[in-house]
């Protein structure tokens, strides 16, 4: 009996939670105070975890795969959100732009191809994260470059050049070159919403 009582319990409370949270329909952007977070005139507070297979899979190794890299599909991202919800997550944080590395297969996924050169297939994948970032109303911290050697990153950004990682803070050409991918994200308009990252309110912070 104490178990169907708190099975139904989880229940309720569970569906009442997501439906409080369905009727977030994100018409601001989250903005600053002081020392607060605001979501129009309410303070918007949040514990967040790092989902990095939303926008790319890095471990998923089956026996038949020759590299462990891989773009997710739809369900595998309607269903992280899916689930993250029923958590009663409200904010989450993707993994960085993926750069490709110097010594990588053809055949591994990537979304910066080379300085000023993106994957518009990969890129999709990104649009379908945002979408249903704005179904289910879970707001996304978007970080655009790794700081280190995973997912290329700055090192990967130097070596197209043929300079050293630490050139990246520095060096005019590399600098040029992160801009050239910042400003292919922000103005890149979703191919699903028809709205642009920039204006896109999912989106709660750039990293």
């Amino acid at each position: 009996m104490k178990t169907k009582t708190l099975s139904l319990f989880i229940l309720l409370f569970g569906a009442a939670t997501f439906n409080a949270f369905s009727q977030n329909d994100m018409k601001n952007f989250i903005t600053r105070n002081g020392n607060k977070l605001m979501d129009g005139e309410k303070e918007f507070r949040f514990i967040s975890i790092n989902m990095p297979t939303l926008n790319y899979n890095e471990d998923e190794f089956g026996f038949t795969a020759s590299q462990p890299f891989s773009l997710p599909d739809e369900f595998e991202i309607k269903d992280a959100f899916e689930t993250y919800k029923q958590l009663g997550g409200k904010v989450v944080r993707i993994y960085t732009v993926p750069v490709r590395m110097d010594m990588e297969p053809k055949d591994v996924p990537t979304y910066v191809e080379a300085p000023g050169v993106f994957n518009e297939e990969a890129f999709k994948t990104m649009d379908m994260v945002l979408s249903y970032a704005n179904k289910y109303h879970v707001r996304v911290i978007f970080p655009i470059v790794n700081n280190w050697d995973a997912f290329g990153g700055r090192p990967q950004y130097a070596k197209f050049r043929n300079k050293a990682s630490d050139d990246f803070w520095t060096d005019p050409q590399l600098k040029a070159d992160i801009k050239k991918t910042i400003e292919y994200v922000l103005n890149r308009k979703n191919t699903i919403t028809g709205v642009a990252y920039k204006d896109d309110k999912a989106i709660l912070c750039w990293e």
